[in-house]
């Protein structure tokens, strides 16, 4: 969630899980189509899995709200003085 960082977590969230549902759902009707070869399933689910693990290899992290609190000046709202 620290890459959308604008974005708050919830609508990040929901966006990947409807995105999953979706996908679900999608092998569910095939499921329901009379006569269909399942054989189509396994390599789909085998390139999903792979896309993923590449996705994870070449991702670059970024603190883009550690790097904004880290930036920004401590306010101290009890000392007054300073």
């Amino acid at each position: 969630m620290e890459r959308v960082y604008p974005v708050g977590e919830g609508v990040a969230g929901g966006i990947l899980v409807t995105a999953g549902n979706v996908v679900l759902l999608l092998f569910y009707i095939a499921f329901m189509v009379p006569q269909s070869d399942m054989k189509w399933m396994n390599w789909v689910t085998v390139a999903g899995l792979g896309a993923c693990a590449i996705g994870c290899l070449i991702y670059r992290e970024e603190y883009t709200r550690l790097d904004l609190d880290e930036n920004f000046p401590p306010q101290n709202p009890l000392n007054k003085d300073s």
